[in-house]
């Protein structure tokens, strides 16, 4: 960028309001705390009392999930005295701010747990560890909520983890972000200040549902970049439109508003929706009488935008940090698991198990000589052993088997390599042995033209929206025209000649008498085979279809590695040779 931007747009997390749709939930909590009471020996919440409006209350709803006990004595609880009993958070929130149901627990005393700014203390657990776990088993507790509260006492990992986490929780990050934004950029005032606008996902939510810009995140990543541009389309249309907006909308000027609750909420979300509804008008004009919003027009670009095929995607490539091994041990000795590594110092992995699988923090290509002869391989440096690598190069590599070794480049996880033929890899394992082996990920994104992106819309929605079903009903003749896309793709990009032979014998053979659910579930779960990333086990019309691994780094060979920027529009190639 030559100059300064005059906006800067970050979407809004969703609010946490008591809107219509949210009090529904109430039905949903309703239907959980019957199933997990009827999988109780011993229920002393009764039954026939549940009230679906009481649900709505956090205190009547723990104290259901609970079997109306005490969650730290299992004492009874007074449900005629909830108002006396206290809302605890089981990970205090000194370190977490997390008020999900999944860390909130109903007791007479929050000193019942033992020590106010811990976990539930050692004893607690002992004592109560049976009558969590009946919860647990009811379906009453999550897993999650179960091992919180079965810690026992916090350890300095712990903590250094829930700082981490704070830092990344949606809501507050985007303030973060936006704070640091306006310090940084806006603490020369005679630079020009810059607005930092912070709008509701909402909004762009409902701006998609009223002019039909569909979201599918299941063909490809380029919903990310769609919803950033629409972002910013609807923060520059409304602070041109509505002046007034910037006190609400951009970061330093906001005003005070009173807590919404109830129905106020739904009235303001409705508000907020009325300004959506008015970019159905043809032509808006500013409060200098200019003409900010012509619908036709600005309808036509914003379409022009989302159908364009060049997107820049970014994986960000990192060193693999944290973890020494996968956390699997086995314990079985094969040929595959033979060379097994101790679980801890002097443990006969043939007895205790071991692990199978150590974790790379990057990667290596390398010229060595082998009888004689200069050969190539791509070669993984362990966590475990970074720091041998870095510190005696020449003589790791010899020690692993490679004489003689010069490097040629280094690669992090997830770095995208292209290869002569289009198809692009990310790389996310390769062995320590000269076997070529390795793990590489699908780096293509797949492109649908609007038609059957919308028909993939519906296919998503077809049990739930009966527009949707209408739409799959009439448009049955998109289903040969999706599957040739996928085809094309597949057979250019993934290598899956066998996989797509049997998904089209399935197609013309079964899919015309399979009902149309089937059809468009397997659809649904075809999509899994063209997203870039992983590769996956898919059901298609009742028949398994086995996922492709790419578990060998020879083809990478001859590529072109691509190093990109943060955002993209820069990148550097280099032919691996």
């Amino acid at each position: 960028m030559k100059d300064r931007p005059k906006n800067i747009v970050i979407e809004m997390a969703r609010e946490n309001q008591t809107t219509q749709e949210g009090k529904n939930k109430s039905k949903a909590r309703l239907k959980k705390i019957q199933e997990g009471l009827e999988n109780l020996d011993s229920v002393h919440v009764e039954k026939q009392a549940l009230d679906e409006e009481m649900l709505k209350s956090p205190k009547y709803y723990l104290y259901c999930l609970q079997n109306g006990k005490d969650i730290y004595t299992g004492k009874d609880l007074d449900i005629g005295q909830l108002q006396t009993y206290d809302i605890d958070h089981i990970i205090p929130r000194s370190f977490i701010t997390d008020n999900s149901f999944d860390n909130l627990v109903l007791t007479s005393s929050t000193v019942n747990r033992g020590k106010l700014d811990n976990v539930p203390s050692p004893d607690i657990v002992r004592q109560q560890k049976g009558f969590w776990k009946q919860l647990l088993r009811a379906g009453l507790m999550s897993q999650r909520k179960f091992n919180n509260l079965t810690k026992g006492k916090l350890t300095d990992r712990d903590r250094q983890q829930f700082i981490n986490r704070q830092l990344v929780e949606t809501r507050q990050i985007t303030k973060h972000v936006a704070n640091l934004l306006s310090h940084h950029l806006n603490e020369k005032k005679e630079a020009g200040e810059i607005n930092i606008v912070l709008l509701k996902s909402a909004l762009t939510s409902q701006f998609r549902k009223k002019f039909d810009f569909y979201k599918v995140r299941e063909v490809n990543d380029y919903h990310h970049a769609h919803d950033a541009y629409l972002n910013g389309v609807i923060a520059l249309k409304l602070l041109d439109l509505y002046p007034y907006m910037a006190k609400d909308l951009v970061y330093g000027k906001y005003s005070y508003h009173r807590k919404i609750e109830g129905d106020k909420a739904t009235q303001a979300k409705y508000k907020m929706s009325n300004i959506i509804e008015r970019f159905a008008q043809d032509l808006l004009a500013n409060p200098d009488g200019e003409i900010a919003w012509e619908k036709d027009k600005d309808l036509n670009t914003i379409r022009k935008v989302l159908s364009s095929k060049q997107i820049n995607i970014i994986k960000k490539a990192e060193e693999g940090k944290g973890r020494l091994f996968k956390e699997t041990i086995n314990s079985r000795p094969s040929k595959k698991t033979e060379k097994r590594i101790p679980i801890k110092n002097n443990l006969d992995p043939n007895i205790y198990g071991g692990y199978i699988e150590e974790k790379m923090a990057y990667y290596i290509a390398i010229n060595y000589l082998e009888n004689g002869k200069t050969k190539k391989a791509i070669v993984g440096i362990s966590i475990k052993d970074k720091k041998d690598f870095e510190g005696q190069t020449t003589e790791y590599l010899e020690k692993i088997g490679f004489n003689k070794a010069s490097i040629i480049n280094s690669f992090k996880n997830y770095t995208l390599f292209e290869l002569e033929n289009g198809s692009r890899r990310m790389i996310v394992g390769a062995s320590k042995e000269n076997d070529s082996k390795g793990e590489l990920q699908k780096g293509n994104q797949m492109y649908l033209p609007q038609n059957l992106l919308e028909f993939v819309y519906h296919l998503k929605h077809y049990n739930e929206d009966e527009t949707s079903h209408k739409f799959i009903v009439e448009h049955k003749a998109y289903y040969d025209e999706l599957l040739n896309y996928i085809v094309e793709f597949a057979n250019k990009y993934l290598e899956l000649e066998n996989s797509i032979e049997k998904i089209k014998d399935l197609y013309h053979g079964k899919g015309s008498d399979v009902e149309e659910k089937e059809l468009v579930e397997s659809f649904i779960n075809l999509l899994a085979i063209t997203k870039c990333g992983p590769a996956a086990d898919i059901t298609f019309l009742g028949e398994k279809i086995s996922r492709k691994r790419y578990r060998s780094t020879n083809c990478l060979w001859g590529s072109e590695v691509i190093f990109q920027s943060p955002t993209g529009l820069y990148e550097t190639r280099l032919r691996l040779e």
